[in-house]
């Protein structure tokens, strides 16, 4: 397996892991009313913490166990990228509308806030899954 398709499957993991708990804690919170989004801050910020922690720790070990792979990036490896942040970006772009859609159903701010959080997830989702499709297709 490369560096890259190892780099997915971890990034993968650690969105899963990371969001999954924030969502499910900011669910079980609640926060319709004006004040609700004052619960949800330190929440977002210590998700964005334990993401940059668990994917830093998992890349600079990927990296660290075989630093010739970490290296190695070649055309087919920018062609898959550029794919899959074309997938990613179409599944953000139909995120970004629905929030849209909230807003003008006058949503709580902190329930668009978080509606646009879990666009951008799935699009880093979708981003990563199409790159491993793509790695085990050949490319």
């Amino acid at each position: 397996m490369t560096f890259p398709e190892k780099s997915s499957i971890a990034t993968i993991v650690a969105l899963v892991a990371v969001f999954g708990a924030y969502f499910a804690l900011a669910l079980s919170l609640g926060g319709g009313g004006s004040g609700g989004g004052i619960v949800h801050k330190p929440l977002l910020v210590g998700a964005v913490i334990a993401l940059a922690v668990v994917m830093a720790g998992s890349h600079g070990l990927l990296a660290a166990l075989a630093p010739a792979d970490a290296d190695a990036f070649d055309e087919r490896d920018r062609r898959i990228a550029w794919r899959g942040g074309h997938v990613g970006g179409l599944v953000l772009a139909v995120g970004v509308c629905a929030a849209l859609v909230l807003t003008l159903l006058e949503v709580p701010y902190v329930h668009i806030a978080n509606a646009l959080l879990l666009a951008w997830v799935l699009a880093e989702l979708a981003d990563q899954a199409t790159r491993l499709v793509l790695y085990r297709r050949g490319g």
